[in-house]
C-alpha cells in the first residue's frame, strides 16, 4: 500500500517516480521489519540479489524478498528461514521495482 508523497530519501535520485510503502510481515526480519517504511524506484533496474517489491499472477498484494535471476526463472528469497523461497516464472512478473531505502 503506497504511504503518500514524501520526498526521496537524501542520496537516492528516484526522477519523481519513487513511493515509499510500509511493510507487512516477517519474511525479511531482521534486516526489514513489519512496519518499516521503505522507498521503492520501479525506474531503477532490480539486479541479481537486490531487494525488491514484487507483485506476480498468483500474489496480487505484492511481496518484498530478495530476487535471484535464474534462466526464465526468479527465485524469491526471504532473510526469515522460516520462509521457503519462492521459485516463479519471469513471465509471470506483472511489476517488480527495487528498494533503494529502508527508513529505520
Amino acid at each position: 500500500m503506497a504511504f503518500g508523497y514524501e520526498e526521496a530519501p537524501p542520496g537516492v535520485d528516484d526522477e519523481g517516480k519513487g513511493y515509499w510503502l510500509r511493510v507487512k510481515g516477517d519474511s525479511m526480519h531482521p534486516a526489514i521489519r513489519d512496519g518499516q517504511l521503505v522507498f521503492v524506484n520501479p525506474n531503477k533496474d532490480v539486479r541479481d540479489n537486490d531487494f525488491a517489491v514484487v507483485i506476480w499472477n498468483e500474489h496480487e498484494e505484492g511481496a518484498i524478498k530478495q530476487v535471484h535471476f535464474r534462466d526464465e526463472d526468479i527465485i524469491l528469497s526471504s532473510i526469515n528461514q522460516l520462509h521457503e523461497p519462492i521459485v516463479i516464472k519471469r513471465k509471470s512478473i506483472s511489476m517488480i521495482a527495487r528498494i533503494c531505502y529502508v527508513k529505520l
